[in-house]
C-alpha cells in the first residue's frame, strides 16, 4: 500500500519504509514511477473485485514469452475484461 499522505510504501506484514529511504535504494526516477503508478492506479476507485478483474486481465496477457496457445489466453482475457466492464457499471 502506498500513501501520498505521508509518502510511504507499507508492506502486507504491517513493515513500512518512507519515499526518502527508498530513493536511497532506488534511483529517484523509479521511485517517481512506482508513486506515480500507485496514485492513478488509486484514482480509478477500483473495489477489491475490480481490482482482482483487472490483476486477471494482466495476468492473461497473450504476448507474453513461453504462452503456448496465444488464441485461447485472448479468449480468456475478453471474457475477463467484459466482466470487467460489468463491474464498473
Amino acid at each position: 500500500m502506498i500513501s501520498s499522505v505521508d509518502n510511504t510504501l507499507t508492506f502486507c506484514d504491517g513493515s513500512y519504509i518512507n519515499r526518502h529511504e527508498l530513493e536511497f535504494m532506488f534511483e529517484q526516477d523509479f521511485v517517481n514511477s512506482i508513486f506515480n503508478f500507485a496514485m492513478t492506479f488509486n484514482s480509478m476507485n477500483l473495489s477489491d473485485d475490480e481490482v482482482g478483474l483487472f490483476v486477471a486481465v494482466v495476468l492473461l496477457t497473450a504476448d507474453r514469452p513461453g504462452v503456448a496457445d496465444p488464441k485461447l489466453v485472448e479468449h480468456y482475457q475478453d471474457k475477463v475484461i467484459e466482466a470487467l466492464r460489468i463491474q464498473k457499471n
